[in-house]
């Protein structure tokens, strides 16, 4: 990764504090719901993601298969994802998400813009249009950089060199070598 400037330093470390306000606020409803972090976290891919095989949901979780099977089994007890069988291959178990855990993900991003509404609302208007004509050109320039895959990227940069994964060969992007 390149070195970033000044100015993106300053503004993430400005960002840092209120994303660790949302994640509070996103644990705190979890609790309440009794959705663990883990829980919202493989909702939040499924829901992204679609179906995916019980070894791709593993990998994006970096976690051990068994761990996931686990966790998969307890999240399909309450009814929050269910387990499917691929058709070309039916030995490949899928996991889907349900209404009832798409219900769940909608209740967390709820949970996260009421709890940024309440300090948006606490600013003077100015600097809500401030931060309006700010966010406006951060979507725009995410929507291009994602047309242009280049968020994609990141996202395998970080993937590949996350401290808790062991190095892996690659023969090409997502495609292990066994």
């Amino acid at each position: 990764m390149s070195e970033r400037s000044p100015t993106v330093a300053a503004i993430l470390a400005e960002l840092a504090p209120l994303m660790a306000q949302q994640r509070q606020a996103m644990a705190r409803h979890g609790c309440l719901r009794a959705v663990s972090n883990t829980n919202l976290h493989v909702l939040m891919l499924l829901e992204n993601e679609g179906p995916v095989p019980m070894s791709r949901l593993a990998d994006l979780l970096d976690a051990s298969l068994p761990n996931l099977t686990g966790i998969v089994g307890r999240m399909e007890e309450r009814g929050l994802v269910e387990r499917l069988r691929d058709d070309p291959d039916r030995r490949v178990v899928l996991v889907g998400i349900t209404s009832a855990g798409r219900t769940t993900v909608q209740e967390a991003d709820a949970t996260r813009q009421k709890h940024l509404a309440v300090i948006l609302e606490a600013m003077p208007p100015a600097e809500q249009a401030t931060c309006l004509a700010a966010f406006r050109a951060l979507r725009r320039t995410a929507q291009r950089l994602h047309a242009e895959g280049r968020l994609e990227a990141v996202d395998h940069e970080h993937t590949q060199t996350h401290p808790n994964r062991t190095a892996q060969p690659t023969t090409a992007v997502g495609s292990r070598t066994h």
